[in-house]
């Protein structure tokens, strides 16, 4: 951004920036992001930009909150409101630093809102704050490939005093919920599906526990079934994986890029950055032998990493690397679904211990005890080992106390 200015042009409109969107990419397959203009104490606009270098200097306008000046912007009819104008950042408009006299003010939609005021929302609206309970979650996820990108994505039902919601959760957030607690959300989507309001999360939705308990109205719809899930104990004896690295800033597949490379430039947004900051994305199935038949299973990018990264970085390997680690590890105890989805995999360490366990001369520890000069310490093997101090008899025994090592 320039030099700071205060001559106001007719065809320029200056302001505070909010809610910096990341960068999207439209149907007809154009690069853009979304922001928020204050042009007055209450006045706001949302604004759309197809300029990608100028995300960084956006970004760093509503950090700081500065006032910009938007010059040769176009307005348009606004999509939300007939009688408004949205603001669009073309190929001739520039962006310069400014003065305006109003005060910076974020916009007054951060309120928490109802379940029920979502529900009568239209699609892709942007929901700024949710506090609701989880209260059933789905136990499968399902694969969808976008851009190019193997997404995950899983769906959960979320429920206020108001009513109840159906929140698809993508990729990494799947695993921070958990069904019956309650969580905030910020910057949900609307989407329509079957004529019925439903939630997505963004890239820029956030998720925390609510440490309070809320009002849920009781669930009218008809409780199904638990799914039938199986359980076995054996050796992988195939696998195949597929890894998709993804830009964190542009989201979009890199091509070609694999753990070994030290730096690699995006092919979209052209940022160099280190190999390892890109976002690694697996999935694939394992094979299993079955009655003597083999039988594949789906693997999830989530449960995959979680698997290999206890004693792995999936980051740092490739797809051979993985399906080696499954064939090499022994035998696994897998839970899958009727359709072959790996709900969970362990490996016989990771298998939980009884509590009763037998002990052998050589797992005993040495232990260093005080005696005091008139006590005897008497120790009894039998099933178990006692230990009691009784009171000294000989008189003739050292005052001193003495340390004795007890086997």
């Amino acid at each position: 951004m320039d030099q700071k200015t205060t001559n106001q042009d007719d065809n320029s409109i200056s302001g505070y920036l909010h809610s910096i969107s990341p960068i999207k990419i439209s149907r007809a397959n154009n690069r853009y992001f979304n922001a928020i203009l204050q042009v007055s104490r209450n006045e706001y606009h949302d604004t759309v930009v197809f300029a990608m270098d100028k995300h960084d200097t956006f970004s760093t306008a509503a950090k700081n909150k500065t006032p910009v000046k938007l010059k040769n912007a176009k307005k348009s009819i606004s999509i939300r409101d007939k009688e408004d104008f949205d603001v669009q950042y073309v190929r001739d408009t520039t962006i310069e630093v400014t003065e305006v006299p109003f005060p910076h003010k974020p916009p007054q939609n951060t309120s928490t809102l109802t379940i029920q005021e979502i529900k009568s929302m239209t699609s892709r609206k942007l929901i700024t704050r949710l506090e609701a309970s989880v209260q059933k979650m789905d136990i499968t996820s399902s694969t969808v490939t976008i851009r190019d990108n193997n997404c995950e994505v899983r769906s959960c039902c979320l429920a206020d005093a108001t009513g109840s919601i159906t929140l698809s959760l993508w990729d990494s957030q799947i695993d921070l919920v958990e069904e019956g607690r309650t969580y905030t959300f910020t910057n949900l989507s609307t989407r329509q599906y079957n004529d019925n309001t439903t939630l997505t999360t963004t890239r820029l939705s956030t998720i925390t526990p609510l440490h309070k308990k809320i009002t849920v109205q009781p669930s009218t719809t008809t409780q199904t079934p638990p799914p039938t899930l199986h359980t076995v104990t054996t050796e992988i004896t195939g696998a195949a994986i597929t890894i998709k690295k993804q830009c964190p800033k542009c989201h979009t597949a890199q091509q070609n890029l694999t753990y070994k490379e030290k730096f690699h430039r995006c092919t979209v947004c052209k940022i160099l950055r280190k190999g390892s900051s890109y976002i690694t994305k697996c999935s694939g199935f394992l094979t299993i032998l079955q009655d003597r038949q083999e039988m594949s299973l789906t693997i999830t990018n989530s449960q995959l990493t979680k698997f290999v990264n206890i004693e792995h970085n999936v980051t740092l390997m490739d797809s051979q690397d993985i399906e080696e680690y499954f064939m090499t590890c022994g035998p696994l105890t897998l839970t899958f679904t009727e359709d072959s989805q790996i709900l969970d995999l362990q490996t016989q360490a990771q298998q939980p211990t009884t509590p009763e366990q037998n002990v052998t001369d050589e797992e005993l520890t040495s232990v260093i005890v005080e005696i005091p000069a008139d006590q005897t310490l008497t120790i009894s093997h039998t099933e178990q080992t006692d230990i009691t101090l009784s009171p000294k008899k000989d008189p003739k025994y050292d005052t001193k106390k003495r340390k004795h090592k007890a086997v």
